[in-house]
């Protein structure tokens, strides 16, 4: 990680709790990823963390000169201790319920880089149960090699299980710029993790073998542009505190928010999973302005996209 990025990413650690928010009874905390970086399918042994730009991409996707580029995964890490911390300050140690979780991304409708695809289609956010993982280095035009636990796209198979990673919503591009507000189911692994104050990880994975969708990373030249994890927070009810009812995974309408803004549909793909087809009609979806955020009784695991797309 450069000096220039830690002496950020401290600046964040240190005023990024949100004071109380309009409402008076609730307050946020705004993550920067403590590192980020994409993976390509084409380039299964390289680290490409220090690129500013982050890439989502199905396997048929192409470039501006409709070269096939290949599946792209991008994979962002936070450190929820800071969001804990600042939430036990405002609400007192364990006093607090945690109510909405979004994602804030910048998209690039026509990256320079060939090495980008372009095309509109449905992606997924995932919680990704292991956080053993680091960015390594490297941008498209001059790829890293792996050290360690840097990430590359053949490392990062082995590190999605899907009896524990979870899809936190299905989204749909649009090929615009602009900012885009991912609100993000809460389900009980995500919750947790964020819960125990610790690291987690969030994947980026295309559901449409067509579609390509670019953002800025973290090393972006523009603070503004780059993600952020927001996390919303209130008074816990007599008897509860720290975990949410984020073990219904069906957000209601308070907690989830009105969305949109640029690059994302109003009409994003529906994820799938072995739960749907056993428990029915037991599956609800929760349409929003801007986007869908889709729930269950019980996680909606990530084990069916990943058969889909083959990684098992």
């Amino acid at each position: 990680m450069n000096a220039s990025r830690r002496r950020w990413i401290m600046g964040v650690c240190a005023f990024g709790f949100v004071a109380p928010g309009v409402d008076g009874q609730s307050a946020e905390s705004h993550l920067a990823p403590s590192e980020d970086g994409f993976t390509r399918g084409l380039d299964r042994f390289v680290t490409l963390g220090s690129a500013g730009g982050l890439h989502v991409a199905g396997g048929a996707s192409t470039n501006g000169l409709g070269t096939v580029q290949g599946e792209a995964d991008s994979w962002l890490k936070f450190d929820a201790s800071v969001a804990v911390a600042g939430f036990n300050t405002t609400f007192g140690a364990g006093g607090w319920t945690l109510t909405g979780a979004t994602l804030a991304i910048e998209a690039v409708a026509v990256p320079r880089n060939p090495v980008f695809a372009r095309g509109v289609g449905a992606f997924t956010v995932n919680w990704v149960a292991n956080d053993g993982w680091t960015e390594g280095e490297g941008t498209p035009a001059s790829p890293g090699s792996v050290t360690g636990s840097d990430l590359s796209y053949h490392s990062s198979r082995a590190r999605l299980d899907s009896g524990l990673d979870e899809v936190l919503g299905g989204f749909r591009n649009t090929g615009s710029d602009g900012m885009i507000d991912l609100k993000l189911v809460l389900t009980g692994g995500f919750v947790a993790d964020i819960a125990a104050g610790e690291e987690l990880t969030l994947v980026l994975a295309a559901s449409e073998g067509g579609m390509g969708f670019t953002f800025h990373s973290v090393d972006w030249k523009i603070e503004a542009g780059r993600p952020r994890l927001a996390l919303t927070a209130q008074p816990a009810s007599p008897g509860g505190g720290g975990v949410v009812e984020g073990d219904d995974p069906v957000p209601d309408s308070g907690a989830a928010g009105a969305g949109g803004g640029g690059g994302v549909s109003d009409a994003p793909e529906t994820p799938t999973s072995p739960l749907c087809g056993e428990i029915g009609t037991a599956a609800a979806m929760l349409v929003l302005p801007g986007f869908l955020l889709f729930g269950q009784f019980g996680p909606l695991r990530a084990g069916d996209l990943r058969r889909r797309r083959g990684f098992e």
